[in-house]
């Protein structure tokens, strides 16, 4: 389950994945009643507060991802979303699959449809966790597996040039808003899909399934990568980048595990919160 922010205020876009494929998108709107008035109530301590207000909550479905695999079986084992500043009303959402493939989509907003926009074959291993920073104008991507390596790709290209294609059509694809499961399951149309080369890095952080990941830019310092892994070991890494703003293309200096307790848990970690503290 990922949030996307809108530009509507008080609307927000839920996408949820799961099983045979299964991945939709809703809009939940938050609303206070006009007829409410704000009233306020005494505290513990004698002082007059507002009382809690009540909120009018709205969830609707607005599509469902259409299949890729051929194999009834896939199940999508994680996501990432984000929006691009030229495109706010765009959202893609990086999708890792059971069958080792690794697929960005579109979700557009004027059309309440989705678009594949990248696909990839990756890792031969069923593919568990995905997570993104933004570099500068450049967008990197983290893609974790049962074979415990952690590949770094940059996906900025493929995405432009996904961009340039999508907007040159006037007549945009709209899928139809109905159920799809089993023998009538709607199949993707790979009218605009872009590929991806090899991944720019790749750091070996377990001896087995990478079950939880966590990515955050530093800055300078450069992206820390935390994971937790079916051999109860937390591992830390370091990925130093650059951006190329004339190539567009972000430039990989080093990525290594800068710490590691192997026996973090006594049992397959699953889970994972980073917090930064404020001193």
């Amino acid at each position: 389950m990922e949030w996307s922010n809108t530009d509507t205020p008080h609307m927000y876009l839920l996408f949820t994945g799961g099983a045979i494929e299964s991945m939709r998108a809703w809009q939940v709107t938050l609303s206070i009643p006009n007829s409410y008035r704000v009233e306020t109530i005494e505290d513990h301590t004698g002082k007059q507060v507002p009382e809690h207000t009540p909120l009018s909550l709205g969830c609707f479905e607005l599509a469902q991802c259409p299949h890729a695999s051929e194999n009834l079986e896939t199940r999508i084992m994680d996501f990432s979303v984000f929006r691009i500043e030229a495109s706010p009303r765009k959202h893609f959402i990086m999708t890792v699959y059971s069958d080792s493939t690794i697929r960005v989509w579109l979700f557009d907003e004027e059309t309440n449809s989705f678009v594949l926009a990248i696909e990839k074959d990756h890792h031969n291993k069923c593919i568990l966790q995905v997570s993104h920073v933004r570099q500068d104008e450049g967008i990197v991507m983290f893609t974790a597996a049962t074979d415990g390596k952690i590949a770094i790709w940059d996906i900025t290209s493929a995405l432009d040039t996904f961009l340039i294609k999508y907007a040159a059509v006037d007549v945009k694809p709209v899928q139809p808003h109905s159920p799809s499961s089993g023998k009538n399951r709607r199949k993707v149309r790979r009218d605009y899909v872009q590929g991806l080369g090899d991944p720019i890095g790749e750091v070996l952080a377990h001896m087995s399934g990478v079950n939880s990941l966590h990515t955050q830019n530093l800055g300078e310092e450069g992206i820390l990568v935390v994971s937790g892994g079916d051999d109860n070991a937390l591992a830390v890494a370091l990925v130093k980048a650059d951006w190329d703003s004339e190539h567009r293309v972000i430039r990989l200096k080093s990525a290594n595990i800068i710490a590691k307790d192997k026996d973090a848990h006594s049992s397959a970690i699953q889970g994972k919160t980073l917090y930064t503290l404020m001193w």
